[in-house]
Formats: C-alpha cells, structure tokens, sequence
C-alpha cells in the first residue's frame, strides 16, 4: 500500500521514471545529437575534442592535471617503453571555488599554485577539465561556464592553457605547452585499450555530475567540415533538455547556483541526487504519506546526500536515514520506494544516452563485439540501486534495438587520459 501511494503521488507530482518513455527518448536524444553535430541549435553541445584513440606512447614523461567537481589533482606520469603508464608523482587538493568563491584571477592562481611543486618537471602537460569548454584547434580551451556547484565567476570565455601560462610567466616560471580535455575524454582514453574486442567506444561519468562522449566519424561532424578520420566528442550531455521534469526538479533547478543550468544532471547527477530525494520526500510529507514524526524530523536536516541514500539502500543499520525511519517500518518503506524510483528513472536517462550514441555511430551490434564504455564516477560505482538498473535496461531495452555494452573501468582514469592526450602532441 506504500509503495501504491507513493507510486500515485510521484505520478501526479511529475516525478516518476514512467514519464521517460525510452523509445520516445532515444529518438529525440539522436535528433539533437545531429543538430549538434551540423551546429543547429541543440541543448547537445557535441563539442570537438581535436584527440582520437591512439597508441599508448612509449619511453615518455609527461604532466597530467584533473580539475574535478570535489578535487584539483596534479601528477608526473611517466610511459616506459612498452607504453605502461606509471604515475610516479601525484598532490591533491580542493577543487578553487569549492570552499570559498574566486573571480577568475583567483582561480587561476589557485591552478598555478597546484603547478608550483612540479616546475621543474619538463614536457607538456594534459589538462582534464571537467567543466564546460570549447576545445580549440591548437587543443587549447576556452571556459564556457562552470557547473557542480562551484562558485567561480569572471572566468568564462577565458582560454585555459594561455591564461595559466601568463600566470606562470608572472611568476617567473617557463611556460608549458598544455592540452585540454574533458574528464570523459580522458576516462575514454584510458579506457580505450582494454582486453575485450570492441565495436566502438564511449566515455560515461557519472559522479558529482555527468557526461558523456564517444568516437565520430569526423566527416559527420558537419560543423567542422575538412576533417577525416575519427575523433572524440564531447556531448556535455548534463545539459541536456529532452527528459521530462517534474516538481520537485524545477524546484531544485530554481534554488541552484544557475538556474536553468545543466537539467539533465541535476536530475541524476551525484551533487543533486540527495536533494532531488530530500525535496520529493518533503513533498510526500506535505501529501501525508509520512507520519507526523518523520515529517517534523527532515525540517530540521536541510537535505539529504548521495551517499546518505547508498547507505540507506544498502542496508546499513546505523546510518542516518536508517535512524530517521527507525520508529516506523511505514516511513522507511515510502523512503526507499522514492529513492528507487528516483535512481530508476535517472538509469532510463543513462541508457538512452547510451543507446543512442551506439545506434547514431552503428556500433555494438553484436554481443560478441560489444561497445566498449568506459564509465567512471562515485554514482556510477557507489550507489547500489543504479548500476543493476542501468544493465537491467541495457541488457533488456537496449538489446532490443540491437546493441550491446561492455563497461571497463581505470584506476585514476582521469589523470591516465590527460597524459595520454598530453602525449599526442
């Protein structure tokens, strides 16, 4: 009777994975997959990369940097002569403009400042930016805009590698010759050498936000004519428009950072899922559907977290959630049945990307011969609901349409892809 209610008010509140009709999707997600390519106007951005799958490089040192959503990462990669990577060096610190806010002078003195201990490392160096950008030919980046939650401005439209490097200058340091890629490049990259035959590769993150990218015959990248061969592009696929929202997802929208800003993520991304889930579940309280306990308990929280919800489902007996629906087996059912639904409809979303990038480029068509994902991220590999149900779909709907999927994963994907594209200069 729970989950029948809960089911009715997350219907009626827009809010239910129902409301993703993937046939529907998929036919539409295509759709603005080629408007993007051919530059006509689509929430798709498919953006360039100017990098393609290659051999590792061998007997080479080389500078790998990864601005992440939560992490700034720098580290010395060196190829030995069979193309093995080994990171020989790494420091980590917090992402500029997680704890305190920067114009964009501060924020590239922050990324100077993470370059300083390896100054005296020589090669060029391949930047992972997991943000909005335009790459440009020469591999450089420009900054479209900044999502997750980061509270940097004054940035946007600055060129990445130029800016850092008059930073540099201004220090006395050399100059370095920096490649710009997108965090689900790079996880492609690093992805793209693994052990099974695969029919075609897609890059898939899914952390504190998400993306995805995939190999194009470069001739159907229409808006950049003369080209040949394959290259990497980039969807920004957290931009996205295509799926339904419901209530509680223009809520969410309308009190974030930027409003209007990244829909598809902040419908299945990490940094919004616990409180897509807190703000349903206020709802729900509101509706009724909770006791008078619960309801009063969750005004006083502010919000719950991504990893609040994979200890709940999991089962854990002494998290936080665990304790709030302790007094009513009632409430933590109406809990768990609003979390599944929510992880539910965010895996509909994931497979249509999925699937549409593999019918657009005509790959995986054999469960022989699958196409070859490499996914990364701590939703992706953290939360217990939303894997299963991404390969239920896949191995379900997906192989309905006549494509298949392989998943690999890299340890430290994303600094092993910056070195990798450092190294195709």
């Amino acid at each position: 009777m729970t989950d029948q209610r809960i089911g009715e008010f997350l219907r009626r509140t827009g809010m239910d994975a129902g409301r993703i009709d993937p046939d529907a999707a998929l036919e539409e997600f295509i759709r603005q997959m080629r408007a993007g390519l051919a530059g006509r106007p689509a929430s798709l951005r498919m953006l360039p990369s100017f990098l393609t799958v290659s051999a590792a490089p061998k007997n080479r040192r080389v500078l790998a940097i990864d601005a992440g959503g939560t992490n700034l990462r720098t580290a010395s990669v060196r190829f030995d002569a069979q193309g093995r990577p080994a990171i020989e060096r790494l420091e980590r610190r917090p992402m500029p403009g997680r704890a305190g806010a920067l114009d964009g002078e501060g924020f590239f003195a922050a990324l100077a400042d993470a370059l300083e201990p390896f100054a005296d490392d020589g090669g060029p160096a391949g930047f992972c930016f997991s943000f909005v950008m335009d790459v440009l030919p020469d591999r450089d980046g420009r900054i479209g805009a900044f999502c997750k939650e980061l509270r940097i401005r004054g940035a946007e439209g600055a060129v990445i590698g130029a800016s850092l490097n008059r930073e540099l200058a201004r220090r006395g340091r050399r100059p370095r010759r920096f490649t710009l890629l997108n965090d689900t490049v790079a996880a492609l990259l690093a992805g793209a050498d693994g052990p099974e035959p695969c029919d075609g590769h897609i890059g898939f993150i899914l952390g504190t936000g998400t993306n995805s990218c995939y190999v194009e015959n470069a001739r159907n990248l229409t808006k950049l004519p003369g080209r040949d061969g394959s290259m990497i592009v980039n969807l920004e696929s957290g931009l996205y428009d295509g799926f339904p929202r419901g209530e509680f997802d223009r809520a969410l929208d309308a009190a974030s950072e930027i409003p209007g800003d990244h829909p598809a993520e902040k419908m299945m991304g990490g940094a919004y899922m616990g409180e897509l889930v807190f703000r349903t579940a206020q709802g729900a309280c509101r509706a009724g559907l909770f006791t008078e306990r619960f309801s009063a308990a969750i005004e006083h929280i502010g919000a719950f977290t991504a990893e609040q919800l994979s200890a709940f489902c999991a089962g854990t007996p002494d998290s936080a959630l665990a304790a709030l629906t302790a007094a009513d087996p009632g409430d933590a059912g109406a809990l768990r049945a609003i979390i599944d639904e929510t992880y539910e409809r965010a895996a509909r979303m994931a497979a249509v990307t999925l699937t549409a990038i593999a019918v657009h480029t005509d790959t995986g068509r054999s469960s022989a011969r699958p196409c070859c994902v490499s996914a990364e991220g701590s939703s992706f590999y953290g939360s217990p609901l939303f894997r299963p149900k991404l390969l239920r779909l896949l191995e379900g709907w997906a192989a309905g349409h006549g494509r298949h999927f392989c998943f690999v994963r890299r340890s430290d994907a994303a600094i092993l892809g910056a070195a990798i594209a450092a190294a195709q200069q």
